[in-house]
């Protein structure tokens, strides 16, 4: 029996030379010769240099323009804690209890978040280079309004992932499930979503610069279809 015309096309397409993307230019914290540091260290308004602090507590903390430097944050909580304009260098948080913490205007460089819980993470117009984000659980991811350069996602649960107005290069999600995508206004170049688990997207139109599968592209083009107007038959 001849292959129907619509499966032959989404075959050949599936069997196409892969598309090239640059993939995102990680370097992990240097942390070498940390000085165990009490919890309070945390809270200091001159921030950490070269501390690895064990249960810091950031419930409610408000702090502008501090910076985190070649620290380690192990088992840290924040919950509605505000870090403005903070400036987060060579930084690993491992296993991060946060309900929420919104850290606006924040610069992030050469830092990773793994094994956390995160309820609300709002990195709104922040400026990210070399940022990964791993084995974790977060319930919204904020980069509205940010510049992003190298940031890794993978082994993470997102539900929901606010990229309006961003600017984003080499992004990949590996491995990663993303309930709830937003893409308005974005501007994306290099952006690897093949590995992403894509339930809606708004507006698919917003992803103009990602990499994609075929099989998610078909997955999303009745969201496609309705925002071009074509009606499916």
């Amino acid at each position: 029996m001849p292959e129907p015309a619509a499966h032959a096309v989404r075959r050949a397409l599936c069997e196409a030379c892969p598309v090239k993307v640059a993939a995102p230019r990680i370097t992990r914290p240097s942390l070498v010769d940390l000085e165990e540091a009490g919890a309070d260290v945390a809270l200091d308004h001159g921030g950490t240099d070269g501390h690895r602090v064990v249960g810091a507590v950031l419930d409610g903390v408000q702090r502008w323009d501090t910076t985190f430097r070649e620290t380690e944050l192990v088992r840290a909580r924040a919950t509605g804690a505000e870090l403005t304009g903070c400036r987060f260098l060579d930084v690993r948080f491992d296993g991060l209890d946060a309900p929420a913490l919104t850290a606006s205007d924040s610069a992030w460089r050469d830092t990773e978040i793994v094994g956390s819980r995160l309820g609300t993470l709002g990195l709104y117009d922040a400026k990210v280079s070399s940022l990964r984000i791993a084995d974790s659980k977060v319930a919204h991811l904020g980069l509205h309004g940010a510049e992003v350069d190298d940031l890794l996602v993978e082994h993470c649960t997102i539900e929901e992932l606010d990229l309006t107005d961003a600017r984003l290069t080499r992004v990949a999600f590996r491995d990663t499930s993303v309930r709830e995508l937003t893409v308005a206004g974005a501007r994306l170049k290099d952006v690897d979503l093949r590995e992403a688990r894509l339930t809606s997207v708004a507006p698919v139109a917003g992803l103009r610069g990602a990499v994609l599968t075929v099989p998610q592209l078909l997955d999303l083009a009745p969201e496609l279809a309705a925002e071009v107007g074509i009606r499916l038959g």
